[in-house]
């Protein structure tokens, strides 16, 4: 007697599914296929909520989601954008699809969108108002939309608290450029890794009067 070939489970639930009007559309719909270049992984290591490290046949690869921009871990917002990746996707099998059109980010990372038990994470965290999505994902400089990241609020800025003519000793060294991000609560340093999504140039005196505290990685002027 012969045995009956095997039928993978995948081919019997989708045999199964079409038996449902309407149903396979909907799944079809909603899981993406994982072709390659795909490739499954395990998320290790986190560095903030849109960046982190995945383990997969071809070792360890530090990969960055494209679409999305999450703040920074010590920036507002940053800890919970953070968490909400890790209770996603850490220790978890998941799908890394990366980008066709720009491979890699200037630091190298792999530029990718993700895809969990629970969809893809870009989308995760934009449903808990985590991250802002690129208006343009291949040109991050066209800018952000979406919920803004927390910052601090913008206060009047102390015209006498600068210096200005010949009482201030120069102005590199009494009011030194510093760097900031778009929604960012702190300043920093030019070199600070912290600035990695873009910095903006501003005087020290006009951070401090916008509220803003000093990155505690770069220690920048205070």
């Amino acid at each position: 007697m012969k045995a009956k070939p095997f039928l993978p489970v995948a081919a019997l639930c989708a045999a199964a599914i079409a038996l449902v009007p309407g149903a396979a559309p909907a799944a079809k719909a909603t899981v993406p296929v994982p072709c390659p270049p795909a490739f499954s992984a395990r998320v290790v290591d986190l560095m903030d909520g849109d960046s982190f490290k995945v383990v997969c046949e071809a070792g360890t690869v530090e990969v960055r989601l494209f679409d999305v921009n999450c703040p920074e871990f010590d920036e507002g917002g940053g800890e919970r954008a953070k968490s909400i990746t890790r209770q996603t996707t850490l220790s978890r099998r998941v799908w890394v699809f990366p980008s066709g059109k720009r491979p890699k980010d200037a630091y190298g990372r792999l530029l990718v969108r993700v895809w969990t038990p629970k969809g893809w994470l870009s989308d995760v965290l934009l449903r808990m108002g985590a991250a802002q999505r690129y208006v343009d994902p291949d040109k991050p400089s066209a800018g952000l939309v979406g919920k803004p990241r927390a910052q601090a609020p913008s206060m009047p800025r102390d015209r006498d608290a600068e210096p200005s003519g010949r009482k201030a000793k120069s102005g590199a060294e009494s009011n030194p450029l510093v760097y900031i991000t778009k929604t960012g609560s702190k300043y920093h340093r030019a070199e600070c890794p912290h600035l990695r999504h873009g910095a903006i140039p501003i005087r020290l005196s006009e951070a401090k009067a916008r509220g803003l505290e000093p990155c505690a990685h770069c220690q920048p002027p205070q």
